[in-house]
């Protein structure tokens, strides 16, 4: 764990981000669980009807994209990188939305975080993303922090985005 927290330090990540981490590491936790029960559901020598299997496939289905979603961003919150930090809130979304589909779909059977658990962290996680230090973090060097309406507005658009553009000057031979 020392280890972890020196890495963290030597690249300047904000310590707050290690909650969104733990958080992200229970989600993915919870979404193992569903892919195990619902694997552990289907049982070839038992016709089920036709419901039960399309509801078993899609929470199937849903684990699996929310876990990949999930586990990029835990490996893109150190990187300093802004498209890093919009994936790390499109995931959480992604995340609330497949928690809403496994409640729809009757999961009583999950017990790691419960879907209101899921949402309260989820708003935690997003708030986390939002202060300015942590935005701070996600810009490049020597660049002003953008308004919360540039950040919010690269979450669902991408914004023109002059910062990595670079253009080179030849000069002109006499």
């Amino acid at each position: 764990m020392g280890v972890m927290i020196r890495l963290r330090e030597a690249i300047g990540m904000p310590p707050i981000l290690l909650v969104v981490e733990v958080f992200i590491a229970f989600a993915i936790l919870r979404n193992l669980i569903v892919f195990s029960i619902a694997t552990f559901i289907i049982d070839p020598s038992i016709v089920l009807d036709v419901e039960e299997e399309l509801q078993i496939l899609i929470m199937i289905v849903m684990s699996i994209a929310s876990s990949i979603l999930l586990i990029k961003t835990m490996f893109g919150l150190p990187s300093a990188d802004r498209y890093a930090w919009r994936a790390s809130i499109r995931s959480i979304i992604f995340m609330i939305l497949a928690n809403l589909t496994y409640q729809f779909l009757g999961d009583d059977f999950i017990n790691v975080l419960s879907l209101e658990e899921i949402i309260l962290f989820s708003a935690i996680s997003i708030l986390i993303l939002m202060i300015p230090s942590v935005r701070s973090y996600y810009i490049p060097p020597l660049t002003e922090l953008p308004p919360i309406k540039w950040w919010i507005k690269l979450c669902f658009l991408r914004p023109i985005d002059n910062d990595y553009d670079y253009q080179f000057k030849y000069r002109e031979s006499d």
